[in-house]
């Protein structure tokens, strides 16, 4: 099983809108684990909320996923990391 651009992208814009919101990113990213029915990308998700926990930035931790978040998407968050406007960098990918 693959993740599939949809839903990447439906997984993104969701990721979007809860920290626009103000959702921390672990719990951002464990509500969006418990919500997808594609076991790769719960995995992923629940995986990259634990590597935020023990000290990784977004980024760092997507990239132990590059079959998922490919270079193109992880620069984009790295913009957004440095920049302080993640939201943005999200709204964009999605």
């Amino acid at each position: 099983m693959t993740v599939s651009q949809t839903e990447l992208n439906d997984f993104t814009r969701a990721f979007s809108y809860r920290i626009d919101s103000g959702e921390r990113l672990t719990a951002a990213l464990n509500i969006l684990a418990a919500g997808t029915t594609n076991p790769i990308l719960n995995q992923a998700a629940t995986d990259i909320s634990q590597r935020l926990v023990g000290g990784e930035t977004l980024s760092q931790a997507m990239a132990q996923y590059p079959t998922i978040f490919d270079d193109e998407y992880r620069i984009v968050i790295r913009r957004g990391e440095m920049t302080g406007r993640l939201e943005d960098a999200l709204r964009i990918l999605a």
